[in-house]
């Protein structure tokens, strides 16, 4: 499992999946990805938007779509609503109303 308590106790891991290439690494590793992990995919549109691999492109989109609706933040975490945003899910502001 990439991450996920290596290291110190509170240690975050960094995945920057570049070889073979960019999105053979992200595919090969993405359902191993663990907690306290941050995924670095520099330049997006090189894991995401392949024109000679569509399938890979969007497995890749798929997993992290999973990788971010798992995703529980620990309680305080500030990415929260960054998450929700990301996954499409509605957020109120502070002082919104519910209808």
């Amino acid at each position: 499992m990439l991450g996920g308590g290596a290291g110190a106790a509170g240690a975050v891991a960094l995945w920057h999946p570049i070889a073979p290439t960019r999105p053979k690494a992200a595919a090969a590793a993405l359902t191993q990805v663990g907690a306290e992990t941050v995924v670095w995919l520099n330049e997006a549109q090189h894991y995401l938007f392949l024109p000679h691999d569509h399938r890979l492109g969007e497995q890749i989109a798929a997993g992290l779509r999973v990788l971010l609706h798992d995703l529980h933040p620990p309680p305080g975490a500030r990415a929260g609503h960054h998450v929700a945003a990301v996954l499409g899910y509605p957020h109120q502001r502070s002082g919104a109303r519910s209808a």
